[in-house]
């Protein structure tokens, strides 16, 4: 009997695989720390078609754990206390330790682009790449996200990718 329960459970693991998402390393809010938002505003609809690609020029990249929270908290501050918005801009930052850390969030609007913050996801490289790509752990990592949200339904399956710049006027962004 014990085997045929074991055969069992080993059947329902392997039928059912791993999810795409299980592979990746999430750090949520209040794994990094975030301060409250002074407002939220919910994404009136989903799933979304669109990822908007952002880098956070200051500070620059982090590569471990400890970097990586300082960095993000970092990016809430400026956006909260510089920019006046109520909370971090971004849905979503992914460091090159090769981890994401939850912004706003799937169920969010964000401030990434004026004009699409209600039309995109929006990811962000920690540091500037300007003259650099983000290593191959993040680049693999924030495709990895992608994909975790077309299997969790936030976005559909013909989703296509756009640069920050690419969703401003000429001047407004340099990537």
């Amino acid at each position: 009997m014990k085997s045929i329960v074991l055969l069992y459970l080993l059947f329902i693991t392997v039928a059912h695989g791993e999810s795409v998402c299980d592979a990746i390393s999430f750090v949520n809010r209040a794994g990094w720390g975030a301060r409250e938002p002074t407002s939220i505003t919910n994404l009136t609809t989903k799933p979304l078609s669109l990822f908007a690609i952002h880098h956070a020029e200051d500070p620059p990249s982090c590569y471990d754990d400890e970097s990586c929270v300082e960095r993000v908290k970092e990016i809430q501050i400026f956006h909260q206390h510089n920019q006046s918005w109520v909370d971090i801009g971004y849905h979503f930052l992914v460091g090159e330790n090769g981890k994401v850390y939850e912004g706003r969030g799937w169920d969010r609007q964000a401030a990434h682009s004026p004009g699409w913050n209600n039309d995109a996801y929006s990811i962000s490289f920690i540091g500037n790449f300007s003259t650099s790509s983000p290593n191959e752990k993040a680049l693999k990592t924030a495709r990895s996200w992608m994909n975790c949200g077309v299997e969790r339904h936030y976005v559909t399956k013909d989703f296509y990718v756009i640069t920050h710049r690419q969703s401003q006027r000429p001047g407004y962004t340099t990537w």
